[in-house]
């Protein structure tokens, strides 16, 4: 009978599991006190890479970091940020660092500079300079994200666009996404202003169904965090960004916490109907 029942008080804990918001977990991508850290891209092993910098200076290192190898410095860089692929291969500035150790430069395209938007799993670059409107991610269903001018974050799929918007109750503000994973979720950071119109940005979530979130209302309350920039996203729904940890700058980790599935839910709530039957 205590079996019974502790099955019965089980399935209604994860009924009120499943309803009740998303909620991550945070974790620092952190070189230490003394450092400033930003996280700038997931891959699907939740391999980690950004940089990082000492207090008072400019000189960024950039470091591949996974938590089975911890952090590695692949030394000094400058520029744009592109990404980590599968394979562990990083775009960074106008070079390629190989998961083998390899660096090679990309060149300028005759342009005079270059910059590393993105590189997939076969090791393809995406490359050119910035301007106005740009697209900053695409995903492997076709969908984009960016931003039109200053003010207007989008998601493109199938020709129709879908403009982000604000977070609920703020009417002057705007969006910068940064990318897009295959379930198209969106992830940015999205700029407004307090009442003395001093300008505030905060890290979000973006989906067709529940719109622009802040993601300082998905993690757990008291935690010391404000994620100010949310840089990636992997497909299993896995953040990375920059924010500030009790007035320090560092790299985060958001993991979603998983609700348990549609079968557990069912088979549960089965076993606590049994258990009353037999008393």
């Amino acid at each position: 009978m205590k079996a019974a029942i502790l099955v019965t008080g089980l399935s209604l804990a994860l009924v009120a599991t499943a309803g009740a918001a998303a909620m991550y977990t945070v974790v620092p991508i952190d070189f230490g006190i003394g450092f400033r850290t930003s996280a700038r891209s997931i891959n699907e092993s939740a391999m980690i890479t950004g940089g990082f910098a000492a207090d008072g200076t400019n000189d960024a290192h950039l470091y591949r970091f996974s938590t089975g190898s911890g952090f590695e410095d692949l030394g000094l860089y400058s520029g744009e940020l592109g990404g980590i692929n599968n394979g562990g291969d990083i775009a960074a500035s106008a070079f390629r660092y190989s998961a083998n150790g390899t660096i090679t430069p990309l060149g300028d395209l005759g342009g005079g500079f270059t910059r590393a938007f993105a590189i997939n799993d076969g090791g393809v670059i995406e490359v050119g300079p910035s301007n106005l409107t740009k697209a900053t991610d695409i995903n492997n269903l076709g969908a984009i994200v960016g931003e039109a001018g200053f003010f207007d974050g989008f998601y493109f799929l199938n020709g129709q666009t879908h403009y982000l918007g604000n977070f609920a109750g703020i009417i002057d503000g705007y969006n910068h996404p940064q990318a897009v994973n295959d379930l198209g979720q969106v992830v940015g950071e999205a700029f407004n202003f307090d009442p003395f119109f001093q300008p505030l940005n905060d890290a979000f979530l973006w989906d067709e169904v529940n719109g622009l979130q802040n993601l300082n209302d998905l993690i757990p309350e008291n935690s010391g965090w404000v994620p100010g920039t949310a840089f990636d996203i992997n497909n299993a729904g896995q953040i990375v960004g920059t924010g500030v940890l009790n007035g320090r700058t560092v790299g985060f980790l958001l993991t979603p916490i998983p609700e348990p599935s549609a079968p557990l839910l069912v088979l549960c709530a089965l076993a606590g109907f049994l258990s009353r039957r037999r008393r």
